[in-house]
């Protein structure tokens, strides 16, 4: 079972997102809404950036519980299924080098495929390799998570506490912050806001 605070931090993304219309909204856009966080904690993690890594691991969370929503998948169920892996046993892990043990890092191709099955999955509506893609991709945020010995609920708090306050507008079926609605909406030939 999930842990009862990351059950909690769940609930709270979840009522989050539909006080603000997101699990209406589209999955396709929503989608790309994951790669790009999921990126973003790639970048960190390739650049050894902790305070990046944690923030880029919840938020990469947030976008795939709205997405988990919007395609009807129970992410608690999924999460559960993922955490429990064998591969995810303690911080570091024996493979087989004279019983040396070293930390698991994500492979890049192995992401590759998480991130086109993701896309592919929701893009042509196929629940399964939807599954398998954001299988993949909670796979190596926990791999990352374990590199760096943080966990999940603190990168998801960080993330809750970034927006639990955070106002917008749907735009396009893309819910858009407050803060980035002006330049959104700037015109560009006057140079002047359009509100």
């Amino acid at each position: 079972m999930v842990e009862k605070t990351m059950n909690s931090l769940i609930n709270k993304v979840e009522l989050w997102a539909e006080e603000r219309g997101l699990h209406l909204a589209d999955s396709k856009a929503q989608t790309l809404k994951v790669v790009e966080e999921f990126t973003e904690t790639l970048i960190a993690f390739d650049d050894g950036d902790i305070n990046a890594v944690i923030d880029g691991i919840g938020d990469t969370y947030v976008t795939l519980i709205i997405l988990s929503n919007q395609i009807s998948l129970d992410f608690r169920a999924f999460y559960d299924v993922v955490k429990n892996q064998e591969i995810l046993k303690g911080s570091e892990l024996d493979v087989h080098l004279g019983g040396r043990s070293k930390k698991v890092q994500p492979k890049s191709r192995d992401i590759y495929v998480d991130i086109n099955n993701l896309v592919s999955g929701v893009a042509k509506n196929k629940s399964n390799l939807t599954k398998i893609g954001m299988y993949g991709i909670v796979l190596t945020l926990m791999q990352i998570e374990n590199v760096y010995e943080v966990s999940d609920t603190d990168c998801l708090l960080a993330a809750y506490n970034e927006i639990k306050n955070r106002e917008g507008k749907m735009v396009n079926g893309v819910f858009v912050k407050s803060e980035d609605l002006k330049e959104l909406f700037k015109n560009e030939h006057l140079g002047e806001w359009v509100e």
